[in-house]
Order: C-alpha cells, then sequence, then structure tokens
C-alpha cells in the first residue's frame, strides 16, 4: 500500500491540485498503451488517446488523477460492473481496467469523429432524415440498456459519439441506475438518490424528483429531437428555471417554432416530452418507430436526389428514401481523424455479470479517499470522444504536437517485388501525369497514378509496398479518398462530348472495385475531395468559368454551388476540425489563395508567392495545414499552419507534376511528384525531412 508521501516521490505524481493531483501522462506507458496525447482534462480524470504497443490499435484511455479506498471499492465495482457489462455496437465499450502505482484508470473505445454537438453545435437545425438516423442508434443502444434494467440518466448530443465506419456510439454510463437498486430502496424505504445527477437542459420530471425510470431517458432523448428540429431546447434560463419548467410548465408546441413541420412529427416528440412517464411512449424503440413513420408520412420532406451508395456501416438507414437533402452545406460536421490517430479494428468487450478477477484484485491495491460519485463520474463520465467539445467557445484549436514515442508508423520499404515488369514501370514512368495517394490509417497507404497510354495504376502499401495493378483506362488524373471502413471512394473528370468541359466520373472500392458512373457537372479541372463528416463527402472541382465549383454528398448527390474566384489551378481540399473546409488554388496572378468554411464561406484571402503548378494540402491534426506546390524554380515549395501563418520554405527537387500529398501516421507526411525526367519520387517527414528519393 502506498503513503501519500511515497506516492509524491514517484515522478509521474510531480504535485497537487485541490483533491486531485494533475498529471502529465503523454509518452508514458499504462498498461499495454503508449499514451499519444492529451485528449480531454476534466475534474477528476484526463482522457489521452492511447496505442496499443504491441497490436497498435487506438484507443481512449481515461486517467483518474486520485487513488481509491477499501471504503468506495466496493460500491465502484458495482458501478464499474454496470457499465462492463454493456455490451452493443451503439455503446462504448469498457475494454480493460488497470493500475498504474494505485491510480486507476479504464481502456475504452476510440471515437475518432468526436460528438454529435461537435458536429451540430447549438442553435443547429438538423434534417428529419438525419434525426431519424441518428435516433435510431441511440435507441438501439437505450433499448439494450433498458433490456438489462439500466438507465443512462444523462442523454444528450454530448453523449452521442462517432466511431469506427460511423457508428453513433453512446457513452457516459458513468451516472447510469440499476433498476433492481432503485426497487430495492424503494422496498426498504430508503431515499432513491443522495442527490440529482444528470444535465438539467435534458432532464425528466421525475428524474428531478430522485425516481429516475426507462422513460426518463426518452423524455431526454425527445428534448434533443425538439432541439434538432427547431434550433433549442423546449425549455431555458437558470438552472432552477429550467427545472421548474420540466416539472409544471408544458413545452411550447413544436409547429409554433417551426411551422413548417408536419402535424405527425410534433405529435411524436411532444408526446416523448408528456410530464407523466405513462403517457410517453412504451419504449425509446416505440419512439424511434414512431418518429420515422412520421417522416416517412410527409413525402415534402423526400427529395429525389440521386443517391450514391454510402460506406459499409452496420447502422445504414434500412431504406435510403428518407436520406434528405439540403439546399445549404451543413454547418456543422466532424472530419475523420484517422490520419493523424489511425484506427484499427478494436474488439468489443464481452458481455459479463462481473468484472474479471484481475480487475478486482487490482482495485483492492487502492487506497487514496475519493467519493464514489467523482470516481463513476470522472472515469466513466468522461467523453471517449477523439476531439473534445468545448464549453462556451464553440470550437478548439490544437497546437502542433510532437509525442514522446519509441514506436511509430514505419517509412515504406522500397521493396523489390518480383511481378512488377520493367514494361509497367516503362509505362508509368512515360508521361507527366499527377499521382494521386491517400490513407486508410497508420502504416496504410494507396498510390494511384495514370501511365502514359492512359492505363491508371494502383499500387498498395501495408508494410511492404505490394506489385503495381492496372485499374482501367482513364483520360484525367483522379482524386481519392478513405472515408469509412474499407472504403475509398475515386473522382476524375471524363470528357464525353469532345468538348473541353467534362463530366465527374465516381467509382469506389469496398472489397472490390466497382464501375464508373457519370455524376454531371461541367469541370475543367481535376476535382478534389475530402470527407469533411462522417457520411459526408466535400468534391470541388474549376467550372468553364475559371471559378470554383462546390458539391458535396451526405446520402444523396447535390447541386453544384459557386465558390467564385479566377483559378489557373485545380483546387486543393482538406478538413481539420468540425464542420470544417479548406480550399487552396493558384489564383490568375500564379499566388496561392485559400478560402475556408466554418458555418459560412470565408472570402478568398491571399497566401504569397508565384507558382506554376496545382497544389496539395494535408493536415495531420486539428488546427494544422500542409500546403506544397511546385515553385517557378521547379522545386516544391511548403507552408503550414499551426495556428499562424508560417514562411514558404523550399524543399528542393527539380519536379514537373503537381505534388500529392498525404498524412498516415502521427507526425508524418508524405509527398509524391514526378521529377523532371518523370520518374516518380518521394520525400518524407517524420520529425525531420528525408532527401528525395526515386519511388519504385
Amino acid at each position: 500500500m502506498y503513503t501519500t508521501h511515497e506516492l509524491e516521490k514517484h515522478s509521474v505524481y510531480p504535485r497537487r491540485c485541490g483533491a486531485a493531483m494533475m498529471v502529465e501522462y503523454t509518452g508514458e506507458k499504462l498498461g499495454n498503451y503508449r499514451l499519444m496525447r492529451l485528449l480531454g482534462r476534466g475534474g477528476f480524470a484526463d482522457v489521452y488517446l492511447g496505442e496499443h504497443i504491441y497490436l497498435q490499435t487506438a484507443a481512449a484511455i481515461k486517467v483518474l488523477r486520485m487513488q481509491l479506498t477499501d471504503e468506495a471499492l466496493e460500491k465502484f465495482l458495482v458501478e464499474a460492473r454496470t457499465v462492463a457489462r454493456l455490451s452493443h455496437p451503439n455503446i462504448v465499450s469498457v475494454l480493460e481496467f488497470g493500475l498504474e502505482r494505485a491510480t486507476p484508470f479504464l481502456v475504452m473505445n476510440y471515437a475518432p469523429y468526436g460528438s454529435l454537438r461537435q458536429r451540430h453545435p447549438r442553435g443547429s437545425l438538423l434534417p428529419a432524415a438525419a434525426i431519424v438516423f441518428y435516433v435510431e442508434q441511440v435507441a438501439a443502444a437505450l433499448q439494450y440498456a433498458h433490456d438489462r434494467r439500466v438507465i443512462h440518466c444523462d442523454i444528450k448530443p454530448e453523449n452521442m459519439l462517432l466511431g469506427q465506419n460511423e457508428a453513433l456510439m453512446l457513452s457516459d454510463f458513468g451516472i447510469a441506475v440499476s433498476l433492481q437498486n432503485i426497487q430495492s430502496a424503494v422496498t426498504q424505504g430508503l431515499p432513491i438518490a443522495s442527490g440529482v445527477a444528470g444535465t438539467m437542459t435534458y432532464m425528466a420530471p421525475e428524474q428531478l424528483e430522485g425516481k429516475p425510470s426507462f422513460a426518463s431517458d426518452q423524455y431526454a432523448l425527445g428534448v434533443v429531437v425538439y432541439e434538432w428540429f427547431c434550433g433549442t431546447p423546449p425549455f431555458s434560463g437558470s438552472a432552477v428555471e429550467v427545472a421548474a419548467q420540466h416539472l409544471r410548465a408544458a413545452a411550447q408546441p413544436l409547429r409554433e417554432r417551426v411551422s413548417s413541420l408536419p402535424p405527425a412529427i410534433e405529435q411524436v416528440v411532444m408526446r416523448t416530452l408528456a410530464k407523466d412517464p405513462q403517457e410517453r411512449f412504451v419504449s425509446t424503440r416505440e419512439f424511434a418507430g414512431a418518429l420515422e413513420a412520421a417522416c416517412r408520412s410527409a413525402p415534402s420532406l423526400l427529395h429525389s436526389s440521386k443517391i450514391i451508395s454510402l460506406p459499409s456501416s452496420p447502422r445504414v438507414p434500412g431504406n435510403t428514401s428518407l436520406l434528405l437533402s439540403s439546399a445549404n452545406f451543413p454547418a456543422d460536421g466532424h472530419i475523420s481523424y484517422t490520419v493523424a490517430a489511425p484506427l484499427q479494428d478494436t474488439p468489443v468487450a464481452a458481455e459479463a455479470s462481473a468484472l474479471p478477477a484481475r480487475w478486482t484484485r487490482q482495485l483492492q491495491d487502492a487506497r487514496r479517499m475519493v467519493s464514489r460519485r467523482k470516481v463513476i463520474v470522472g472515469l466513466a463520465g468522461l467523453t471517449a470522444a477523439g476531439l473534445v467539445t468545448v464549453l462556451g467557445t464553440g470550437r478548439l484549436w490544437y497546437p502542433l504536437f510532437r509525442p514522446r514515442v519509441t514506436a511509430g508508423p514505419q517509412k515504406p520499404k522500397q521493396e523489390v517485388i518480383p511481378n512488377i515488369s520493367a514494361t509497367a514501370e516503362a509505362v508509368i514512368n512515360a508521361a507527366a501525369t499527377r499521382p494521386a495517394v491517400t490513407s486508410s490509417g497508420m502504416n496504410s497507404l494507396d498510390f494511384f497514378v495514370r501511365g502514359g497510354d492512359n492505363t491508371l495504376w494502383h499500387r498498395r502499401y501495408d508494410g511492404n509496398w505490394h506489385g503495381w495493378e492496372p485499374l482501367g483506362v482513364l483520360a484525367y488524373d483522379p482524386a481519392v479518398v478513405y472515408w469509412g471502413s474499407g472504403r475509398l471512394d475515386m473522382f476524375a473528370r471524363e470528357t464525353t462530348d469532345g468538348y473541353t468541359a467534362a463530366a465527374l466520373q465516381h467509382r469506389w472500392y469496398d472489397g472490390s472495385w466497382h464501375d464508373w458512373e457519370t455524376l454531371g457537372g461541367a469541370l475543367t479541372s481535376d476535382p478534389a475531395v475530402t470527407s469533411s463528416s462522417p457520411g459526408q463527402l466535400d468534391i470541388l472541382a474549376r467550372g468553364i468559368d475559371n471559378g470554383i465549383w462546390y458539391n458535396h454528398y451526405d446520402g444523396s448527390l447535390h447541386d453544384w454551388g459557386a465558390l467564385g474566384g479566377v483559378s489557373l489551378s485545380a483546387p486543393a481540399v482538406t478538413s481539420f476540425s468540425p464542420g470544417r473546409i479548406d480550399v487552396f488554388v493558384r489564383g490568375s496572378d500564379n499566388a496561392l489563395w485559400y478560402r475556408w468554411f466554418a458555418g459560412q464561406w470565408s472570402d478568398w484571402t491571399p497566401l504569397g508567392g508565384s507558382f506554376v503548378s496545382d497544389p496539395a494540402v494535408t493536415s495531420w491534426g486539428p488546427g494544422r495545414l500542409d500546403i506544397f506546390v511546385i515553385g517557378s524554380d521547379n522545386t516544391l515549395q511548403h507552408k503550414w499552419y499551426d495556428g499562424n501563418w508560417n514562411d514558404w520554405i523550399s524543399l528542393g527537387g527539380a519536379l514537373t507534376s503537381s505534388p500529392a500529398a498525404v498524412t498516415w501516421g502521427i507526425n508524418r507526411l508524405d509527398v509524391f511528384a514526378r521529377s523532371t525526367d518523370n520518374t516518380l519520387v518521394h520525400i518524407g517527414f517524420d520529425g525531420a525531412w528525408s532527401a528525395w528519393e526515386v519511388f519504385r
């Protein structure tokens, strides 16, 4: 057993801050995980992105800044078992529990796409299809928990996370209540709760009175849905005022706030807000079904836009006719952060009625005083999201951070593969075509380039480079993006009528390549593509007016919208934060120009320089942009943003094609281009820039 004096001698406990100790664990090893960077800090626990030192899988590691006592141990175990036994695709899983110098930590699913509050900030109006899609998944999670006699007690957008395959995961079961415990307390005449826990905006009347039930979760979800439809929750004011309204005031009818909303939808939502739990739906599953039926009964909400395939996902809507379009680009979203913090498939904890024996033994080593509520809220109450909600600011800017790690992404090995023929290599190096590259995560690259005969060639890296494979004939250079597990989409233009302008073409890979399909438009440059939020693709290209045009897919492909400008190049695009799109072009003055979207489009901003190629851009984390373009001396020029724009620097080389850039690991950048003899060349950054080398 550690004494306070002994604990403070350890380097990981440098100082105290009140009852909790402020400790920096970045770069440290906890159990089998290396802590790569701090994701968020709560009142009693810190959340880190961790990477398994053997499997290289990512997880959210919650480290409690205090220790347990014997007195608190048994109560903590009861609550911990409640969380650990919930194993469902739409619930954040507890993967492991451990102790490091008598400090408890939990290993949980990492949600790289953030929370629905980040994706849709306060005041956002969501289309009906998106609401139905989200409610279906939350209801599935709640029904699973309710069937196991567990009440969540804190349903809100902050606790709805977007994980792998873009599936919604319900988090924060830290203040969950077991109905068995409630019934036991009632039988014994004991008070049901020592205090009211939850979030006031979404709290049911009976929960405020200390008597939560399954219907309390439905009420909270109903408040969320009300807010999504009209932009504000039904009740507002101080905490005391909101509590009083939950208890006594009727919510304003939804159609008084949104007159165009069909009565059937209003009736469903208002029923969930009934003061009497008996007047609500029998279950959250029934509520979700009623909401979907009400939306389907309103043809005015439906849109007949062209539907293209979604990435493979366990939670896509069964009927894509419910996928609605929007006249405007969504106000917020979230980029996949798997490039800077790549994920592997993470095992889901098996359902169990008790914690493993080794967890119990480890817990019994902890002796420091802490309340049961602090432990539960501190460990299981913080979000496992990859990016942290910022209250009051609406945006979080991360500084550029280089973690102290002993293992990281491997540099691609230029390995000679016997089945690469000299003929194929000769064809590939016979033209000044521009390469394209994308990454699905750590140590994973997909590289594409057209040869002199217009054959499109593909080569994959997964620790070693594989041989080239042909993918048919393509007249223009493609743009590629990963935006789901095992899902890769490719866009290119193709002249079909012999004129200068070309239509946008699309194909995708989800285990096998699908045929090209025509998506329309009149393009005069190669397209650029990124994914600014789960389930969404953002496509840009230059039009016949030499201005930049924008389109997006979020279940259906929308109409093209003009972003203006006069561009001499194809655009480059990336996204580094919720709802953020960053677009770069070479203007009519050959300087680089920049425009971004963060709720609304900014004006075009000059970034200077004089260039001869199309730009390339990538992002290796929130608040970070890296731009590459060929200068008038044929060298690669680099500019980056890390909270401020840095000056242009030269990375050398003697290049003829526009560059392609990718991030595919923590602190890792790779740039590909063609040299003056059309040979493919490469330069990389993993803390320092490498020398240029031939890509074979």
